[in-house]
């Protein structure tokens, strides 16, 4: 065989065309071979499965029945009412159902059925509160195919406590209560249902004697009443508690049931301006009460007598809470005059109780106005870098004062500061 180098095009032909020709050759050949024919196609067909005898499929045979569920659940606790919801797993024959059911109450448990598996028990009569009760199932109990169930069951439940007091707002014996504070009961266990229509909620309680106000359920459990105006003042109240008031699980009373506090009397608690220090001419009187007063009974036993002895007119007017009294004089006090201020016994507070005491009180306003002295003396050289201070008798009024004071020689850029809380 002669060689050719490897990369000679002669290679590369040889080497293509060996394969083809082959194949060409095969599938030639193929056709043409005499003895070779097509075969006919013929349709696949699955051997047949062999048959099994039938095999008879079993009756389900019914399940004894069983209790699967108790509202409230066991161990709770249960109103004093009831009812108790019972849950079987499938429908029951009712009467087997009934029949077996009893408690220590006796006979005389009434049924409603709300489908043929759900029976709701009612007892024959309320329970007593914080005491015991088992319900007992027998075993005499049927489903409706017929099924006994597969053992007795005994439902035990403790009852609903009592209704009791836990809080009382003002406490029991409190004194010197201020009569505006408002009157709060809270219980042990939930009464009213919350979102309830308010009109249609019971009250908590009374007071003794009777006030004018307002109640109202603060939650399920605490009631407040609020008084408008207020109560009286120095006046001994009792609370007592509905005696229908009952918890919403049918809880009744037990405990206490009523409680007093004493209110505080009306008093004068301050003047303003004191009376230790004179008063300025153009001073308003005011007096601070410890509770809402009685604005037109205070108003006609109240007088500011002037140095003759009469009345001085004045403008009264009083706080939000009518517990602050300001009476501004018409006209400028007199200077260096002594003034009484008086405020009878008889004014009352807005519960209608009088303060009883009378209250005077002597003032004397400011002396006339003069230089009491000066700051340095009079003849003591002066400290340029020092201030001149001038002393009066009575407070002034210190718009445009520099055109009332004059220096000789005349002092440049000539400033000044009022001090009211060192004059005289």
């Amino acid at each position: 065989m002669r060689s050719h180098p490897e990369n000679s095009p002669a290679l590369r032909v040889r080497t293509w065309t060996r394969s083809v020709p082959l194949l060409l050759i095969v599938f030639t050949i193929a056709c043409a071979l005499p003895f070779v024919s097509k075969p006919t196609p013929t349709r696949w067909s699955p051997s047949p499965t062999p048959s099994l005898p039938p095999t008879a499929t079993p009756t389900p045979q019914p399940q004894p029945p069983a209790l699967v569920e108790i509202d409230p659940p066991v161990n709770a606790e249960l109103p004093l009412n009831g009812p108790i919801t019972l849950y079987f797993n499938q429908d029951m024959d009712r009467a087997s159902v009934e029949a077996a059911l009893t408690s220590q109450m006796g006979p005389g448990l009434a049924f409603t059925w709300v489908d043929n598996s759900t029976v709701i028990v009612y007892l024959s009569a309320p329970l007593q509160p914080d005491s015991e009760l088992s319900l007992m199932v027998s075993d005499n109990v049927r489903s409706a195919q017929g099924k006994p169930l597969l053992q007795p069951i005994s439902l035990n439940y403790r009852t609903a406590g009592f209704l009791g007091l836990s809080l009382a707002l003002p406490e029991n014996g409190a004194v010197d209560v201020d009569p505006t504070a408002a009157v709060v009961a809270a219980f042990n266990r939930p009464i009213v249902a919350l979102g309830a229509d308010p009109a249609s909620l019971p009250q908590a309680f009374s007071l003794e004697p009777a006030a004018e106000g307002r109640g109202e359920w603060l939650n399920t459990s605490t009631y407040a009443f609020y008084p408008s105006p207020s109560l009286e003042g120095g006046r001994q109240y009792t609370v007592r508690i509905n005696p229908d008031l009952k918890s919403a699980d049918g809880g009744p009373m037990r405990g206490e049931t009523s409680w007093s506090f004493t209110t505080s009397r009306p008093r004068l608690l301050s003047l303003e301006p004191v009376s230790e220090v004179p008063w300025r001419i153009d001073a308003q009187v005011v007096l601070h009460f410890n509770q809402p007063m009685d604005t037109a009974s205070v108003e006609s036993n109240f007088s500011l007598l002037g140095p003759n002895g009469e009345p001085t007119p004045g403008k009264a007017s009083w706080d939000e809470e009518d517990t602050v009294f300001t009476f501004t004089p018409e006209a400028l006090l007199a200077r260096g005059a002594t003034y009484t201020v008086s405020l009878n016994g008889q004014a009352q507070g807005r519960g209608g109780t009088p303060i009883g005491d009378s209250f005077n009180a002597s003032i004397v306003t400011v002396a006339p106005l003069q230089v009491m002295n000066t700051e340095p003396g009079a003849g003591v050289s002066l400290d340029p870098t020092n201030n001149l201070v001038l002393y009066f008798s009575a407070p002034i009024q210190d718009r445009e004062v520099l055109q009332h004071i004059s220096l000789e020689p005349a002092a440049p850029n000539l400033d000044y500061y009022w001090d009211e809380s060192v004059y005289a």
